[in-house]
């Protein structure tokens, strides 16, 4: 669904820790195809992910979650034990300002849920900090927070904005996609795809 043949600039929010099977961006990165920010509020995920790019040029990190206003919150999300114990590759992956959200994707289980501190940032505050002022495609997994984070976007207007619309109020994202001028282009397993009009 990455709409992109030539070299393109980037901004992902949930980048995990960079190669996971999931990750839609991985291959672009490893062939020097794409630049940008990878955003993760977890720790050990950050740590990991940082250490995985570490070796390529023109990548910028950010460990925090995206939000409509700068400050903290809290997320919820397994222990890092139980989660590599679960079948599940993606099981780490969740972590959410609502502990419903993670455990309604392991129902009938034993789950240990921690909470993790996180620094929160407007997607305008990241572009400000990094001196970013524009990208060609804004790539969000961010479990339900797409809402939160496409308010906080201020001035910036990616080519591109993809979402993860299985967790959020999809409805509501059009919504305010429309409004800043996007359309939609496609929709698609868990992702909808918006361009800037």
């Amino acid at each position: 669904m990455i709409p992109f043949r030539e070299p393109f600039t980037f901004i992902q929010g949930g980048a995990h820790v960079g190669i996971t099977p999931n990750d839609r961006l991985r291959k672009y990165i490893l062939r020097g195809q794409a630049t940008g920010l990878l955003v993760e509020p977890i720790a050990k995920h950050f740590t990991k992910l940082r250490s995985n790019y570490s070796h390529l040029p023109g990548l910028s990190f950010s460990q925090c979650a995206l939000g409509a206003e700068d400050g903290q919150t809290v997320l919820y999300r397994l222990d890092h034990e139980q989660a590599e114990r679960f079948p599940e590759d993606w099981a780490g992956q969740l972590a959410s300002t609502d502990p419903t959200h993670v455990r309604k994707h392991f129902k009938g289980r034993w789950l240990e849920i921690v909470e993790e501190p996180a620094l929160v940032s407007t997607i305008e505050s990241l572009c400000a900090w990094h001196k970013i002022e524009e990208v060609d495609l804004l790539l969000l997994d961010i479990e339900g927070a797409e809402l939160e984070a496409l308010s906080g976007l201020g001035r910036l207007r990616p080519e591109y904005i993809i979402y993860e619309h299985k967790h959020c109020d999809s409805d509501a994202v059009m919504r305010l996609l429309g409004g800043l001028g996007y359309e939609w282009q496609a929709s698609r397993d868990l992702d909808t795809m918006v361009k800037r009009a």
